[in-house]
């Protein structure tokens, strides 16, 4: 493999994705109802549904209309996009007929767009008395916070996902990355509402429309025959229902279907025309060859590292069917950065709007999601009530104005004065601050526990004590990797279909690019004992932070936590000036006096961090076929474009998290899993560009970079 050293120092990631511009506020849906009982959309003056019934409709127009759920027989992954979610009930429909069917697909990924959501109140009235009370349930316990952009939901032991996307059809289109096997077109009639039937709407749809993909819908009017005609589907009618003669049914039939390039799904692609002989590309993508192996066999990766990023990626493997090999040099799970008695998780706020900010958002609504109900039951020590971030520098006018510029409810983030602050925290600081509902404090090591416990039986191997000492490759002709494993008894040869490197330090790897990574120390220290003041009622944060009192399975009493320091100094060991600045922090995070210090216990964790705060979660570029494409060998390369870029089909990076394991390696799994499996992006693809690990080359390039060719 060529080396391209590259000065990645030029410029930040911000300055390189043009991120997901969304509205300045969600508004909420305003129901009202018919005389005969139908939910009738004040804002559109139309009905959500026929007369005769939301699931008779789903059924007769929706799913007869894309063929279902016959399509699905024998398929892996099946995907649904939906125009408009408006009540939910053709989700409710479909998801019902996949449960009651006995050949259903693998995997259901049900995507859907709404500018206009119900509340969790309005959504169970309407569902008073849904034709599947237990679906309908279900919904509701998991129906997101109502903040612009992705939710992420997961159903039936993760076999069924809901991909929302609360926002304006324009804005969201742009944003998804999918292969669509079935297309909903439900929405207000385009009389009422002519927005959505754009012609920028039906070009996204030939966009993400997959092979063989079918489109139905219950309106015949012109323009949306015309736009699927656009969108190179062939149009006919169905017999109707209910009092309606037709409605319009659609196939895929392009006349021409364009290459796609590297990044352009999500999931890593080779580029074929640049393929050397005998090299591990293939002319076949990625995800195609994923999902022929699962006719005969089970995919199998490889993951390297068991701290949060490793368990998170094996979990999201697992989950989609995947065989998973864990494996860590150290004795256990979360044995090194992650393994910490607690830690802190909360999003952020940002003014514009960023990508650090929409990553940190979406990653702890998520988490909040999926770690509700196992808190609830005990499973997992924690709490997710709530977390105060002081503000010292702006003035509560400034904050205010930054607030109801970008919108959020407080159910993400609110501002709280001094007094407010302290009574909601019960510190004794004078200082106002920022409350995020949707944050609270996690163990670590219990977290990496709960994800390994998620992956059903038999799809996990853990292997302890063990380090990857050579990674090449598979020297057979088919697509996939041969790691050489370093184990306490020997060395033994692994052969796997994909390499995912989730340790601290990738770029020990010869695979790795050479990317701006550093890494941090961070001390946490900790006390058994009374520490002298008041215990605060949910965690606080600014320059360090402190948590209430933390109580662990195994630990009689609670434990008073608080950090973190970072120093130049070298180890594992901790320091007794770190401990003291530690104490120092969480004393004026308390707002309390000067104490003395009891005696404390810590840790000292080295974290990865790139230079623009973002995780890395993705593929990785392939360095061959760039070094030949420069050389004018093959097909020229957009290497300004991140998503153009070349990657080693099944080798790929999850790791950077930084101080943010806790928030961010959850959705980070799944991302990651979306690139290997071919399943839908659970994010924005301008915001998975953002995390792309390709992007400081395409960033670099762009600042005038140019590599010395061998």
């Amino acid at each position: 493999m060529g080396t391209l050293r590259c000065p990645f120092f030029l410029g930040h990631c911000a300055d390189s994705v043009a991120l997901y511009a969304m509205p300045a506020r969600l508004q909420p849906a305003r129901i009202s109802f018919t005389p005969e009982g139908i939910p009738y959309a004040q804002d559109y003056d139309d009905a959500y549904h026929a007369p005769y019934g939301a699931f008779k409709q789903a059924r007769h127009v929706f799913l007869a209309g894309n063929e279902l759920p016959g399509r699905w027989h024998g398929r892996q992954h099946f995907c649904v996009l939906e125009t408009g979610f408006g009540l939910g009930n053709n989700f409710l429909a479909t998801w019902q007929a996949w449960e009651q069917d006995p050949q259903r697909c693998g995997h259901l990924h049900f995507i859907s767009i709404e500018k206009h959501p119900l509340s969790r109140e309005d959504l169970t009235r309407v569902h008073v008395d849904s034709p599947w009370p237990e679906g309908a349930a279900e919904l509701v316990a998991q129906w997101p916070v109502l903040a612009r952009g992705f939710h992420q939901l997961h159903f039936a032991g993760h076999r069924v996902s809901l991909t929302l996307v609360f926002d304006d059809i324009a804005q969201a289109m742009p944003e998804l990355a999918a292969s669509v096997d079935a297309f909903y077109l439900d929405g207000f009639a385009p009389a009422k509402n002519p927005a959505m039937w754009s012609t920028e709407t039906f070009r996204h749809i030939e966009r993400l429309a997959a092979p063989g993909s079918t489109a139905a819908t219950w309106s015949s009017a012109r323009v949306l025959k015309d736009g699927l005609r656009q969108a190179q589907f062939e149009v006919s009618r169905m017999p109707g229902t209910g009092g309606k003669r037709h409605v319009c049914v659609g196939r895929f039939q392009p006349a021409y279907t364009p290459r796609r390039l590297a990044a352009q799904l999500p999931h890593p692609m080779s580029e074929p025309a640049l393929a050397p002989a005998g090299s591990a590309s293939t002319s076949a993508p990625w995800p195609l060859m994923a999902s022929a192996a699962t006719d005969s066999s089970t995919p199998h990766a490889l993951v390297v590292g068991a701290g949060m990023a490793g368990c998170s990626a094996a979990r999201a493997l697992g989950l989609q069917g995947w065989r998973v090999t864990l494996i860590d040099i150290l004795a256990g799970p979360a044995q090194a950065t992650s393994g910490n008695p607690a830690g802190l998780f909360h999003a952020t706020f940002n003014h514009p709007d960023g990508p650090h900010a929409q990553w940190s958002r979406l990653s702890a609504l998520h988490l909040q999601r999926w770690a509700r109900p196992r808190l609830a039951a005990g499973s997992l020590p924690g709490a997710i009530d709530g977390m105060l971030r002081l503000e010292q520098r702006l003035a509560p006018s400034a904050v205010q104005a930054q607030l109801a510029a970008e919108g959020w409810p407080s159910a993400v983030v609110d501002f709280l004065d001094g007094p407010d602050a302290a009574q909601w925290s019960a510190s004794q600081s004078s200082a106002a601050g920022w409350r995020f509902a949707a944050g609270g404090w996690m163990s670590p090591p219990a977290l990496c526990q709960a994800m390994l416990d998620e992956i059903p039986d038999g799809r996990l191997q853990r292997r302890w004590q063990t380090e990857v000492d050579a990674l090449s490759p598979r020297d057979d002709g088919q697509t996939g990797w041969q790691a050489l494993l370093r184990t306490a008894t020997g060395e033994e040869r692994l052969t796997v279909d994909a390499v995912v490197m989730a340790q601290g330090r990738p770029d020990t790897l010869s695979q790795a690019m050479h990317w701006p990574l550093s890494r941090e120390r961070g001390q946490v220290s900790w006390t058994a004992q009374p520490p002298g003041h008041p215990p605060l009622r949910h965690p606080v944060s600014g320059a360090g932070y402190a948590l209430p009192p933390v109580h662990l399975p195994g630990r009689k009493g609670p434990l008073h936590i608080f950090g973190s320091s970072g120093t130049h100094t070298e180890g594992t060991a901790c320091t007794m000036a770190d401990h003291m600045l530690n104490w120092q922090k969480s004393l004026r995070l308390h707002g309390a006096p000067d104490l003395p210090m009891p005696e404390v216990e810590g840790r000292v964790g080295w974290r990865c961090v790139a230079d623009d705060k973002l995780p890395l979660v993705g593929a990785l570029p392939d360095e061959d076929l760039l070094i030949r494409s420069l050389q004018g060998e093959g097909r020229k390369v957009r290497m300004d474009q991140v998503r153009m870029l070349p990657r080693r089909p099944g080798l790929m990076v999850l790791t950077g998290l930084g101080g943010r394991g806790l928030t961010w390696s959850l959705l980070a799994g799944e991302l990651l899993a979306s690139w290997l499996t071919g399943s839908p992006c659970p994010v924005p693809q301008s915001l998975r560009d953002a995390l792309d690990p390709a992007r400081f080359w395409s960033r670099a390039w762009r600042k005038g970079w140019r590599p010395t060719l061998p």
